[in-house]
């Protein structure tokens, strides 16, 4: 899941205006760029076709699930990963093969077929191979791919690889050897944000180094740093799978992260799947007081009185931060279970240090799953494979909505302290896909004929009727 971001010098933001993109700001903040006015739900025609089947597994492939985990951009060109093979371009109409990546046009469509990566796992197939996060350097000369793969074009190369975008070549002077203990070595999230090269993964090694689910590197190398070591320990449930982070989610500022995954305890401290993370301004993280045991219990398996299923103990989902970094989201799966538990919901919490913490409001889906969730401003954008919004909203602990509103595997709830609620008219009905869910967003800025708007993946192939296959763009502008 990648963010665009916003640039502060003015012969930046307007070199990303003739772009039609948002360029990062010196500092590389990694946060959602502020969207001025609700994107349409009416898709682009032209994004390239994916072609598969649903996934029925949001953490396991068959073979024929084919899907899009993430997504980022560098001036007009559209990077994707997930698990990707048959690619048609509806510019030509001719389709082609691909590894788990694809690359193209923004603003056309057209594939490009000089990107051709083949990321495998170890059995040499895609489907244990996938690619689950894109990420972009702060100029656009770097794309980090981290996922499941055990191979990039035959060669070993355990979950993480540089991509320098100048040469298309994978930048073979990086080489992070994830899971070097030969033991656990996915990559589920990477971040880049202020010159720091955060990992997350199910690792318990990188590099000969000891660090378990989340990992600083030397962004040029991919040796780790001493900037991360936290001691992230736990697990869900005995069914829950290792211990492991599975989202990174950097401040504005750079000063504070939220993360979350399958860990009880970090720094000896109980922090049941969601933690906040002070960084210094030398890049040191530690653990910050915040923590919400009043709802983090109630949703924690064999803690609270009704949590989250035995089905899907591993709840949160995603997060990000609002644009003026005063507050974030988080999205979560789990079965329909009320109020205290965060099961099947997407929440606001302020950005502090209270060891108590309330969310501002709730908004829960009645009983399927959030993947996604991001934050453009005044709208948060949400998808998974939900049917209903709104099927109950608390503001400050208070219920504020009794019945629910269909809106089918993607929505958009206002994110003021006084709503919550969904807005109506937002991609109402049925006629979207939800497959397995849609995992993938990016909010893209921009002027009129930039391709700006939300860019989605995911495994469903309709939105609003009309075919998505997997990607689309949601434009800013008619």
């Amino acid at each position: 899941m990648k963010r665009a971001r916003v640039a502060v010098a003015v012969g930046v933001t307007g070199l990303a205006a003739v772009l039609g993109i948002s360029l990062l700001s010196p500092s590389g903040a990694a946060t959602s760029a502020p969207l001025p006015s609700l994107v349409k739900d009416n898709p682009v025609d032209y994004t390239p076709i994916i072609r598969g089947s649903a996934c029925l597994n949001d953490d396991v492939a068959d073979d024929s699930c084919r899907r899009v985990r993430d997504i980022t951009r560098i001036g007009d060109t559209v990077w994707a990963g997930g698990i990707i093979d048959s690619v048609t371009d509806r510019t030509t109409g001719g389709t082609s093969t691909f590894g788990n990546a694809v690359s193209y046009n923004a603003k056309s469509g057209a594939v490009r077929q000089d990107f051709r990566p083949m990321f495998t796992g170890g059995s040499g197939k895609l489907q244990d191979g996938q690619v689950q996060a894109v990420e972009r350097s702060t100029f656009g000369t770097t794309v980090w791919f981290g996922g499941d793969f055990k191979q990039v074009d035959a060669v070993p190369m355990k979950g993480l690889v540089r991509w320098d975008v100048a040469t298309n070549t994978r930048y073979t002077a990086f080489n992070a050897r994830i899971g070097s203990d030969n033991k656990t070595a996915r990559v589920y999230d990477v971040k880049y944000f202020c010159g720091r090269l955060w990992v997350a993964g199910d690792f318990t090694q990188v590099g000969g180094v000891n660090r378990t689910a989340l990992v600083s590197l030397d962004a040029t190398t991919g040796a780790v740093t001493s900037a991360v070591n936290l001691g992230i320990s736990g697990t869900a449930s005995s069914t829950a799978g290792p211990t492991r982070v599975t989202k990174i989610a950097p401040s504005p500022n750079c000063s504070r992260v939220v993360i979350i995954g399958n860990f009880t305890r970090i720094m000896g401290q109980e922090r049941y799947q969601v933690a906040v993370l002070n960084v210094a301004s030398a890049g040191i993280a530690s653990l910050a007081p915040w923590y919400s045991p009043f709802h983090l219990r109630a949703s924690q398996l064999g803690v609270g009185a009704n949590p989250c299923s035995t089905a899907t103990p591993l709840w949160a989902r995603d997060i990000d931060w609002a644009p003026d970094g005063t507050w974030w989201a988080l999205a979560t799966t789990g079965g329909n279970h009320p109020y205290p538990s965060l099961c099947d919901s997407v929440s606001r919490w302020t950005n502090d240090d209270n060891r108590d913490a309330r969310p501002v409001w709730i908004n829960y889906s009645g009983g399927d799953t959030f993947l996604v969730v991001r934050v453009t401003g005044q709208h948060v954008y949400v998808g998974g494979h939900f049917r209903e919004l709104d099927h109950a909203v608390y503001r400050f602990g208070k219920k504020v909505s009794f019945s629910g509103h269909t809106h089918y595997g993607l929505g958009v709830i206002a994110a003021t302290y006084t709503s919550g609620l969904s807005i109506s008219g937002w991609n109402d009905g049925t006629s979207t896909g939800r497959g397995g869910g849609w995992t993938a967003m990016l909010p893209n800025p921009g002027p009129q004929g930039t391709a700006a708007g939300l860019w989605v993946g995911g495994d469903a192939d309709t939105i609003k009727g009309e075919t998505g296959k997997r990607i689309a763009l949601l434009p800013l502008f008619p």
